[in-house]
């Protein structure tokens, strides 16, 4: 389970009994992971800065190419769907 919010970017292996502090201190409207999290432990999530990605499971976030805010996201298919106000 992922949690973001203006605190941070937390995750729990244990349903939500405990949580643990992850990668970005960004405020974070929206989080997003792979459909195969297995395999692919890549994260994507919405902030007021733009959008950032982690491909090690949201240890560390780098920023993409969109910048300002992004408030939701979609993976539906190949394309990464990213919205703002």
């Amino acid at each position: 389970m992922y949690l973001g919010g203006a605190g941070g970017f937390y995750s729990s292996d244990d349903f939500g009994e405990t949580w643990k502090r992850l990668g970005t201190s960004t405020e974070l409207r929206a989080v997003l992971s792979s459909r195969y999290p297995d395999a692919d432990p890549t994260l994507f999530a919405a902030t007021s800065a733009g959008l950032l990605k982690s491909t090690d499971g949201g240890k560390k976030f780098a920023p993409t190419a969109i910048t300002g805010e992004v408030d939701r996201l979609e993976w539906p298919g190949p394309t990464l769907v990213a919205s703002g106000p």
